[in-house]
């Protein structure tokens, strides 16, 4: 697998567990969103482990869901990943599930 840099993520967590989309962009300068079930416990490694092994979400999917929400590649610092003190947009997302989006510095 290339190499590739996350960008931001947003969570969605019910009572079966943690699904996870991260907005990546690939070592052939293309942005794809990757999706995946995860432990939720480290979210770094949640983050990790969506980069390296998460399916392949539908970029249309992606950008309407992240949009609005997180910036564009274009204005993201590259090879930044998620800070503690990175602001949070909480709010609902879909159908009523409760979701946190995150962006890179």
């Amino acid at each position: 697998m290339n190499e590739a840099t996350p960008l931001n993520w947003i969570w969605f967590t019910g009572a079966k567990g943690t699904v996870g989309i991260v907005r990546v962009l690939t070592s052939n300068r293309e942005i794809e969103y990757r999706i995946g079930a995860v432990d939720g416990f480290m979210e770094k490694m949640d983050v990790l482990q969506l980069v390296a092994w998460g399916a392949k979400f539908p970029y249309d999917a992606g950008q309407a869901l992240m949009g609005e929400i997180c910036p564009s590649a274009s204005t993201v610092a590259v090879g930044t990943v998620q800070s503690k003190k990175a602001a949070k947009t909480r709010g609902t997302v879909g159908n009523g599930v409760s979701g946190n989006a995150k962006t890179a510095k």
